[in-house]
């Protein structure tokens, strides 16, 4: 569990990027901030909204949320027995990538 917490983790911290942002930069202009206008912080906040709306247009599940899903999944299976030094519960794994 703990690489899906992981991986839960590093997506709400994007999908807070994404809404965060947008209020942080009006309040930034309005308090007059300077790293508002920071071309770097604008262009990288506008490829993350169009990466979501990509998604959603193209009807794509977020990567982060089916890694996710696979780790949890991968994660709950019972180790019966291996083979070799890989387990067999991450044969699914395996053969998602």
């Amino acid at each position: 569990m703990l690489l899906a917490d992981l991986v839960l983790i590093i997506h709400f911290l994007y999908v807070l990027f994404v809404v965060g942002s947008l209020p942080v930069i009006w309040l930034g202009a309005w308090l007059r901030l300077t790293f508002v206008r920071n071309p770097w912080f604008r262009y990288l906040h506008l490829a993350a909204i169009l990466f979501v709306v990509a998604e959603s247009l193209l009807g794509v599940v977020c990567p982060l949320t089916a890694w996710e899903n696979t780790l949890r999944r991968v994660e709950t299976m019972p180790v019966l027995f291996s083979v070799g030094s890989i387990p067999l519960c991450f044969t699914p794994c395996r053969k998602a990538f």
